[in-house]
């Protein structure tokens, strides 16, 4: 049974299940296969990163470089003994798709990392010329505008479908189970009726679903508001605003956007895709004249991070074993859709804290939430042997776990 929604307080979150993409390679999927896309056809005949040795980020590109015959050189720190034995999550993955392992001295610090990666790109170089790519941690934003782009184009294709009288039409007159008759489609991972090829779905179709067929919201005023029924073109975005409360000037289809991040590529990447296909469509050539109708909160899971407008961010540090995080993995777990423990399952913590010390307003709560599923789950393996040697197998107490108050 394919899910495409959970519950946090008693708030619906529609997911956006990039964890699902399919371009016909294993385990090129989710947020760093966005952030991979333009890479997916290039001329480049070698890549050298670095990082853990359990990155997706390596899992990705490591994907990649397999499925079009491409050397990947990769620079981590000397793993653990347990770890070398017993391959394991996304180092498993790597030895299995032939990386070119370069292993610094346990426990190297970042920059140490970055200078034997330099190393090995000066070989390599010298061999390949411009046909080697060094690819910094976790990627940037240059390599990252091209998936993040396609990332708004669905999105804005979510929205606009969402409206679409046709598919209205076509709900009103089928009783389609969503948790059963939707199944996975194409490279952009969309989702598509096994009943109706015609519909024009995408992964948030229980959104499209609520939202298209008269879904009832509560609005500032808690008053009741008929999705279906008052909402009308307004202004040159293309928007939707309600006709009978245009002093609001809030638009119906305006959805918030939640995205993990670490070091903030992917999120700086999607404003800047964002704010581009923006101003294309101001000057008359728009690819997705919705791009101005989401509000993104970026859930930073390692530090804060600018430049990407409002933001949530973990009071603990990055890959740390919580309570909180292991406990929001099983209450995720239990709603039929897995999470990675290191980025969404921390998002989620974030949003929840959030809920509870109303942090967002009755405007924010009353619009669709769409939380864009990062991928990753292969290196749960690993991160799940950590949580279970300190918490234990069993987390049926997952509800009573306290949190700490974090000042949002």
């Amino acid at each position: 049974m394919m899910r495409e929604s959970v519950q946090i307080l008693e708030k619906k979150i529609f997911i956006k299940r990039d964890d699902l993409l399919d371009f016909g390679i294993t385990g090129f999927n989710g947020n760093k296969a966005r952030k991979f896309l333009s890479l997916l056809d290039s001329q480049y005949e070698v890549f050298v990163s670095f990082g853990g040795n359990q990155s997706n980020a390596m899992q990705v590109l490591a994907a990649l470089a397999k499925a079009r015959g491409k050397e990947f050189f990769y620079i981590t720190s000397e793993p653990p003994k347990f770890l070398r034995t017993n391959p394991m999550g996304n180092f498993a993955f790597g030895l299995a798709h032939n990386v070119r392992y370069v292993f610094a001295p346990a426990g190297s610090r970042v920059e140490v990392l970055e200078n034997l990666a330099r190393e090995v790109f000066a070989q390599q170089y010298k061999r390949y010329g411009e046909r080697a790519l060094f690819i910094p941690q976790g990627g940037s934003e240059e390599l990252a505008m091209r998936g993040m782009r396609e990332l708004v184009r669905e999105l804005c294709e979510m929205i606009e479908s969402k409206a679409s009288s046709d598919i209205a039409e076509s709900k009103k007159s089928k009783a389609l189970d969503s948790d059963n008759v939707w199944s996975r489609s194409g490279a952009s991972g969309d989702l598509l009726s096994t009943s109706d090829t015609n519909l024009l779905q995408a992964n948030c179709n229980k959104m499209i679903e609520s939202l298209s067929t008269g879904g009832v919201i509560e609005s500032r005023e808690s008053k009741r508001v008929d999705l279906g029924n008052v909402c009308t073109r307004s202004g040159g975005n293309g928007g939707f605003a309600p006709i009978d409360d245009t002093q609001e000037q809030r638009s119906c289809n305006t959805i918030m956007l939640f995205i993990t991040a670490g070091s903030g590529v992917s999120a700086r990447s999607f404003v800047r895709a964002q704010c581009e296909m923006r101003r294309e469509c101001e000057n008359g050539q728009c690819e997705s004249k919705n791009a101005g109708d989401m509000e993104l909160i970026t859930l930073c899971c390692a530090g804060e991070i600018g430049g990407v407008g409002r933001t949530l961010c973990a009071d603990f540090a990055f890959g740390s074993l919580q309570a909180e995080v292991w406990a929001m993995y099983h209450k995720l777990l239990a709603q039929g859709i897995e999470f990675d423990l290191l980025y969404d399952c921390v998002g989620f913590v974030l949003l929840e804290r959030a809920l509870e010390q109303g942090y967002f307003s009755d405007e924010d709560l009353a619009k669709p939430w769409v939380f864009v599923h990062s991928g990753g789950l292969l290196g749960n393996a690993s991160q799940i042997l950590r949580y279970e040697r300190k918490f234990g197998v069993s987390f049926l107490h997952a509800q009573k776990i306290p949190h700490k108050k974090n000042p949002l």
